[in-house]
């Protein structure tokens, strides 16, 4: 039990590593780049998106590195844990088991949701009327990435038809947002599934905060 204990912690110290290391080199969380760069090339539906890439694309976001790794590691984990110890161990293997297979359920929903989302929904470009800076919510929204610890929430309206909205983001990107921004909105079924900078170009330029209602 303590060489797996160990073996557990170098990886687990080798992935957060790794996570920093790919953060520093490139934008870690790609979603947000990824949706816009195919909504300015095909802003109506039906899209042609490939699901592997949507994968890739969710995995290298905080979200899905750590259910990924949960996943690939932790449910190996329990399945060693279940046939190689007795007594305390057979609870601690089926808390691992059950543990990676909610993250591996998750993931795959979230790929699939993301893929449905732009294939197949509906795309507006809005005009941000309110954005403020905030400290992310723990039991706010599970998919974006929280490492800064700040998230955005605010309200929005299509110049196209109108329709007003609000918006909460635990993403990097959106702390530049200002009132009178435009930004992409893509929902599903009626549903906001994915927020992104319009044009693409916003992610990469990053200015600095401004007075007023991003405090």
């Amino acid at each position: 039990m303590q060489r797996v204990a160990f073996a557990s912690g170098i990886l687990a110290c080798a992935l957060i590593v790794a996570f920093v290391a790919r953060s520093v080199v490139a934008p870690f969380y790609r979603l947000p780049l990824f949706t816009a760069e195919i909504l300015a090339r095909q802003p109506q539906a039906p899209r042609a998106v490939r699901v592997d890439a949507v994968a890739l694309a969710v995995v290298r976001g905080l979200d899905g590195a750590i259910l990924a790794t949960g996943a690939i590691f932790v449910t190996p984990l329990g399945l060693y844990l279940l046939f190689t110890k007795t007594g305390i161990g057979i609870p601690i293997a089926l808390t691992c088991i059950a543990s990676g297979l909610f993250c591996a359920a998750a993931l795959l929903f979230r790929v699939v949701q993301v893929w449905r989302a732009l294939a197949t929904g509906e795309s507006l470009v809005v005009e941000v009327t309110a954005a403020q800076r905030r400290r992310a919510r723990l039991y706010g929204s599970l998919w974006g990435d929280m490492s800064s610890g700040f998230a955005v929430g605010g309200s929005y309206r299509s110049s196209a038809t109108g329709a007003e909205g609000s918006f909460y983001v635990q993403q990097q990107w959106a702390q530049r947002l200002r009132p009178g921004m435009p930004m992409w909105v893509l929902r599903l079924n009626g549903r906001d599934v994915l927020y992104a900078p319009s044009p693409p170009v916003a992610l990469r330029a990053p200015t600095s905060p401004a007075s007023g209602e991003m405090k």
